[in-house]
């Protein structure tokens, strides 16, 4: 997906006077690390600030992960785990899970992404402060995890907790604090 936008977004990222900041939530923020890697390897400019939330460094081993696996996994079983990230019950009503918009399906493949991925190093350390955010009732991410990403960066760490849980996105005003935090943190310029 990087290799993908990288023709979109490195003319614009490359441009004098144009700094912008990366967020990315849960398994989101893998896919902003491989963003990252390759706007570091390409000499693309790189954002201003790195903010995080929700989900490990994606060094963090494979043993550590705070999920269990779902190949494999009964339906029931897999029901179990999603219901640990705080999906909500509506998702596993007979009108949604498997007919309509499938969500049994959706939730597997992003399950998926996350299970198979393989970790490589930047080629260098994140050169970019880099902003974390872990939820309070998270009951899979921890701080401990969250705190991963501070081995992969130069350039300053930070890490704070937000209420609610995996999901607080959909937790509107727990999502608004968090924005107003994010937009307060914000590298001089910003707001």
């Amino acid at each position: 997906a990087a290799a993908a936008l990288f023709p979109i977004l490195a003319p614009t990222l490359n441009q004098p006077g144009v700094p912008y900041v990366m967020i990315g939530h849960s398994m989101g923020t893998w896919m902003l690390f491989e963003t990252l890697k390759l706007l570091m390897s390409k000499g693309v400019a790189l954002p201003a600030q790195v903010v995080v939330s929700s989900f490990p460094s994606p060094a963090i081993p494979v043993a550590d992960r705070p999920w269990r696996p779902n190949k494999g996994m009964s339906d029931s079983a897999f029901k179990d785990e999603c219901r640990t990230w705080s999906v909500n019950e509506v998702v596993f009503s007979d009108g949604m899970w498997m007919k309509g918009p499938n969500y049994e399906s959706l939730m597997r493949d992003d399950f998926t992404l996350f299970d198979a991925y393989e970790y490589e190093p930047a080629p260098a350390k994140i050169p970019v402060l880099i902003s974390a955010y872990y939820a309070r009732d998270d009951k899979n991410v921890k701080r401990h995890h969250v705190n991963t990403w501070q081995d992969l960066t130069s350039h300053g760490f930070k890490i704070e907790e937000v209420p609610g849980n995996h999901l607080f996105f959909y937790q509107y005003d727990v999502r608004n604090k968090w924005m107003e935090r994010v937009l307060e943190t914000m590298p001089d310029g910003f707001c």
